[in-house]
């Protein structure tokens, strides 16, 4: 049977939030009928905005987060906070990391390939906190540039 995602999703976006009616086999099916890129542009075509402008919203909203949590960490804050802040970086740094790559901007995809392998919470670095300083402000001026080249259309 096709995958259609107005029966699956419903044919107004009043439906889209709640998905209450959405079983994650039908989302499944869907998935590797139409392919995940598909299903999610449709569900997102559904949800009333285009494609462009979503992803574009979701990489400044990720980049612009993460690049204002890394400069606040400079100050002392609590363990608890470190270790999201890892989990974050990571998130916003592989969507980043997509995007450039994507658009084919090596160097900054190579900067951002190593910024998440150095916040990365499965396999964390063991360095002193001046060395976390350095690589906080690093970090937070690469998610700076992120979030101002995706504001001008640029990433």
């Amino acid at each position: 049977m096709p995958c259609d995602i107005d029966m699956i999703a419903g044919a107004s976006s009043r439906h889209i939030p709640a998905l209450g009616f959405v079983s994650p086999l039908e989302l499944m099916h869907c998935a590797s009928d139409r392919g995940v890129r598909s299903l999610w542009s449709g569900c997102r075509a559904i949800n009333g905005g285009s494609e462009l402008a979503n992803e574009r919203f979701y990489l400044s909203a990720a980049a612009g987060v993460a690049a204002a949590m890394l400069f606040a960490a400079v100050l002392p804050w609590p363990y608890g906070y470190y270790r999201f802040l890892r989990l974050v970086v990571t998130a916003a740094g592989i969507l980043s990391l997509y995007a450039a790559h994507r658009l084919e901007r090596q160097r900054l995809a190579l900067g951002l390939f190593g910024l998440v392998l150095a916040f990365n919470p499965l396999f964390p670095l063991g360095l002193e906190r001046e060395q976390w300083a350095i690589l906080n402000v690093v970090g937070g001026l690469t998610f700076a540039y992120v979030w101002n080249e995706n504001r001008r259309g640029r990433l």
